[in-house]
């Protein structure tokens, strides 16, 4: 894909893995471990932590083994209901970090090897020490940030000892090279009571994940993959949004900003060469610095390969603030220079395959600067 972002990003207290100029690819990240991160089917903690990345125009993209798909979020990630540390050491991290490729991974593995697997929480430190350096085979310079579980399974004391025993493995491992932050996942009163932030004294709810998604966020801006010094909001959720060409076929324009992005979104059938162009009122003026969209792919063929996003503050006169020429990718972001808008237009270009176009979420995040 070829992307053109045009000005100068705003500046960003951002380490040199994740400093990301005009152009610069998301910064892959790896969700690793057993159930309470392979979460479920309704909801885990990547939902919330792609949310408060974006606050952050922090631009990071789920890569893994396997795929989930929530409302908001389409993410991928390596972990498997009951899984061992042992077993992810001996038959499955080489293919993942194969895969996926990270730049950073979100490691909470060991549980079951001492709940289902009778293991002692120093063979388990091993195993997670073994799945480090293996990373390390491939990505010599991976960030890997190590997480506590939070106090459960109080009849099996070596839990306890193995999350005791964990920070000491990430000071150990710790190098300028590759990092290992120690997360501590019991931090700001996770309580594992059944309906507080756990659905069975284990596994998390959403008041759960979003605790998760919370020490992983605060562990990457601690050491420089994000800047949360700003908090941004979509402009665009629920504005008004209107086509500006064409049918408007299956789908309204207003299905783009609703904040799905696991159906169709604003679809149409696409009839000639035309543009095809879907305007928002974001109803105020905004000072927006990051830009997200999620696109449909049909028969592996993204119907908005060629697309340009033009901002305004009257409707007259128009900035371009990014292009993409050759896309083929799910999702697309853009950091771009600070600019005070209140209209945003997306300009779809041909060609469209099978004469269908679908756009499944435009987000603009940026802060408010004043209301009409």
């Amino acid at each position: 894909m070829k992307r053109i972002d045009r000005g100068v990003l705003a500046p960003m207290a951002i380490a040199a893995l994740c400093a990301q100029g005009a152009g610069a690819e998301p910064l892959r990240v790896m969700s690793l471990g057993d159930s309470i991160t392979a979460g479920f089917a309704t909801h885990n903690y990547r939902a919330q932590l792609a949310a408060k990345a974006r606050t952050a125009a922090c631009d990071i993209e789920f890569v893994g083994a396997f795929q989930d798909t929530l409302p908001s979020v389409v993410s991928s990630h390596s972990a498997i209901w009951g899984v061992q540390a042992a077993t992810v050491d001996a038959a499955h991290i080489d293919a993942w970090m194969a895969g996926a490729r990270p730049d950073v991974v979100l490691m909470l593995l060991g549980i079951n090897d001492i709940q289902g697997g009778g293991r002692q929480p120093g063979d388990v430190i091993q195993s997670l020490r073994n799945i480090v350096g293996k990373m390390r085979a491939h990505n010599p310079s991976v960030q890997v940030f190590l997480g506590r579980y939070p106090d459960v399974r109080p009849e099996l004391p070596d839990v306890a000892t193995l999350n005791r025993m964990i920070p000491v493995l990430a000071t150990e491992l710790d190098t300028g090279a590759s990092r290992v932050t120690y997360v501590d996942h019991s931090a700001d009163g996770y309580d594992v009571a059944i309906g507080a932030d756990t659905v069975d004294a284990l596994h998390p709810n959403e008041n759960g994940d979003a605790r998760y998604a919370n020490h992983w966020f605060r562990a990457m801006v601690q050491q420089g993959l994000c800047d949360a010094n700003t908090e941004l909001v979509n402009a665009a959720l629920r504005k008004p949004a209107a086509a500006l060409a064409g049918p408007y076929g299956y789908g309204t324009p207003f299905n783009a900003v609703n904040d799905t992005v696991n159906d169709l979104g604003w679809t149409r059938t696409v009839a000639g060469g035309q543009d095809q162009v879907l305007e928002l009122d974001l109803q105020g003026i905004y000072n927006l610095r990051y830009l997200e969209l999620s696109h449909f792919n049909a028969a592996a063929e993204y119907n908005t390969r060629n697309y340009r996003i033009e901002v305004s503050g009257d409707r007259q006169r128009w900035q371009d603030v990014a292009s993409v020429a050759d896309n083929r990718k799910a999702r697309t972001t853009h950091k771009i220079a600070p600019v005070d808008a209140r209209y945003l237009r997306l300009t779809v270009q041909p060609p469209f395959f099978g004469n269908t176009l679908a756009v499944r979420e435009v987000r603009a995040m940026g802060v408010p600067v004043a209301r009409p």
